[in-house]
Formats: C-alpha cells, structure tokens, sequence
C-alpha cells in the first residue's frame, strides 16, 4: 500500500503461518517473500546421489506463458520439530514471480490450464519461460538441467505441434530457503527460518497521497512541502491468537493481565457465597492500585469477576483453567475455619493461602508481574 519501506513484526512462535528468516551472526532479517541467500559455488558443485534435477511448472495470470523451473532437488533430512520453509518441491513461488511478475501460483495444474489455453486458440504471444535455478547453473552437472528443458520443450512441441512457441531463458536462485544456507549480508553467517505470527506493520508512504491530494505544509523557510506520511497498523485478532497459543497449557488458556477480559474470578464453595459477594465488592472497591504497576506504568485494577453459577467447586475450577482467568480465588473450606481464601495463579506457579484482610493486596501484587 506504501511501496517497498516498510516494517514488519513478527512473533516467533511454532504454531505461526509465516516464516521469518534470519541471520545466525548479523542483523539480517527477512520475511519468505524477500529473503535471500548466498549461492555458494563449492556448495552446488557437490551434489549428492540422491540430489536430482527437477522440473515446477507454472502460468502466467493470463494463461498465454507457461513457466517452466529446472532446479536442483535437495534432498536432505528435517529435523522433528524444526521450522522449514521447504515446500514438497523445495521451490519458492515469491522469488519465481520476482522474474516472472505475471505469475499464477494459485493453479494447480499449470499444464493443463495453458493446453486449454492453446486449444481455445490464442496462440500468438504465447510461450515459455525457462527459469534455470543457480543451483544448477553453478553445479559441475549443469547439463542435467539443459538436458530437462531440451526433453521438456520437445515433448510439448510434439504435444502440440505446429504451435508457435517463444523461448525466453533466466538465471536465478529460486529455491526455498533452508536452515544452514549462507547469509547474503556478511561472509560468516548462516540463515534459520522460524514460524512466526506478523503482529504488526509500518509503512512508509512518502508523499505517494500527499502529492496527488496537494496536502502540503509551509516550512521554516516558507516553502511549501509535501507531507510525508507514514502509517502503522496492530493486528488486534492476531495478537489475541498468538498470545492465547503461546500461553495455553494443557488445562486450557492463560490471558496476561493487560488483555485478560477479567483480573481475577472468585470462586465461593457452597455455603460462603454471601461472603463471595462481600470479597468481590472488596475488589471493585479497591479501584487502580498506584503502588503497583505493570511494567508499562499502568496502574493495576483487579477488575474481578464473580462466579455464582450453581454448580460443583470442583467443575468452577476446572472452568476457570479453561478460560484463563489470571488469578483465581477459592473461597473453599479453610475460608469457612479460618478466613483464608485460597489464591492460585498458574502463569506464577504459585498457590497460597492468604488472610482477608491481605486478598487485595495480594492479588493486586500478583497481577502487576503478569
């Protein structure tokens, strides 16, 4: 929306749909879409028994260009667990379409879309794209690659014979990017790839909107200037997602304080709901405790909830692991002896026992390191 400057926020996370690849000892980062990497030729010269010359197939948006990859197929182990951007045919569709803008990633089946193409009879412009991967132009067995588009463009041209065909060539790295390979930036690193939610982006919009609007301001000069503009935006739905994937456990969701929709639940045993209702008015009395802040500076407000559902302790409890509360208050059966209420917070590891007079201050405390 902003042209090329922009700046995006990724939270690394297993359970992302992006992945962000970085450098191991600069600061070089990048998302799939305009990662590189370093073609190290001593690297592509030794290539594996198991390593084989392949073929992807693609089309253009227009149907009229069929494009055709001849890469190096890296056949390698993947770690349990470990984030790959490798997809099933080891190419990557954001660096073909930097050669080839007008390409259709979306079809399935590319040859087949382009033979209809051809039979529908628009046969004029159309052609082939052959992208030769770098892996294969370096590689001492080169010829492997010539030797699949020569195989390639003459089994179409006996598919389709008489058909004009127009051959363009290009050179570039157009496989995916794996753990291990070498940095574009510096001599010594090597690239990770991590999953990563994007949480976040900058744009930088220049005066791309001011210039047309003639949104101008006078400068100190009494000049008149463009505005440049700039924009951010915050992925409310995915910050929400993230955090409840990342802080779950297998009890259930586990909200921070900052975002949780109540501070704290309190949670009577049958017979002490009169007090619960007497401990909750205690807390929304208390209002934002400015002896204790989130690290952000915000006062802490327990803002607390109170359930007053007819059913067991026991099914409370387990509801309220489920839902996340961040710090939940039982008044069970040392509250009916001895007025102390039970204070849990999972996301601490902690569980006391704590005295009336001191559930304010407690949980107010425990909510500021949350």
């Amino acid at each position: 929306m902003g042209g090329n400057l922009s700046h995006e926020y990724h939270f690394v996370t297993p359970k992302g749909e992006d992945n962000v690849i970085s450098c191991t000892k600069c600061s070089y980062v990048a998302n799939e879409e305009l990662a590189e990497k370093r073609v190290n030729v001593a690297q592509t010269s030794e290539v594996k028994p198991k390593d084989a010359a392949s073929v992807w197939w693609g089309i253009s948006r227009d149907r009229r260009t069929l494009i055709m990859v001849s890469y190096l197929q890296k056949v390698a182990p993947v770690q349990p667990g470990a984030a790959t951007s490798e997809r099933q045919d080891g190419t990557n569709t954001h660096a073909i379409k930097r050669i080839v803008p007008s390409l259709d990633a979306s079809i399935e089946n590319p040859l087949q879309a382009w033979k209809g193409a051809m039979q529908e009879g628009r046969t004029e412009a159309d052609r082939i794209y052959h992208i030769i991967d770098s892996s294969l132009v370096n590689n001492v067995n080169d010829k492997r690659g010539e030797e699949l588009y020569r195989l390639h463009t003459e089994s179409l041209r006996s598919l389709w014979s008489g058909l004009p065909i127009l051959d363009e060539t290009a050179v570039g790295d157009v496989t995916r990017i794996q753990n291990g390979d070498l940095c574009p930036h510096c001599d010594t690193g090597t690239l990770e790839v991590q999953k990563a939610v994007e949480v976040g982006h900058m744009f930088h919009l220049g005066t791309r909107y001011s210039k047309p609007l003639n949104a101008v301001v006078t400068d100190e000069g009494s000049q008149q200037t463009e505005l440049v503009m700039g924009c951010h935006g915050i992925g409310i739905s995915r910050l929400i997602g993230a955090v409840a994937s990342v802080l779950s456990d297998s009890k259930g969701l586990n909200w921070p304080a900052a975002i949780a929709p109540f501070g704290a639940v309190i949670i009577p045993a049958k017979g002490n709901e009169e007090d619960a209702v007497t401990v909750f008015d205690k807390f929304k009395e208390s209002g934002p405790h400015s002896d204790l802040t989130y690290s952000e500076g915000l006062m802490v407000s327990i803002d607390p909830v109170l359930d007053d559902r007819r059913r067991e302790l026991g099914w409370k409890l387990g509801d309220a692991d489920l839902v996340g509360y961040p710090v939940i208050v039982v008044l069970g059966r040392t509250w009916k002896n001895e007025k102390k209420a039970e204070v849990q917070c999972r996301q601490l590891g902690t569980r006391e026992l704590v005295e009336e007079e001191a559930l304010v201050g407690t949980v107010a405390k425990l909510l500021g390191q949350l």
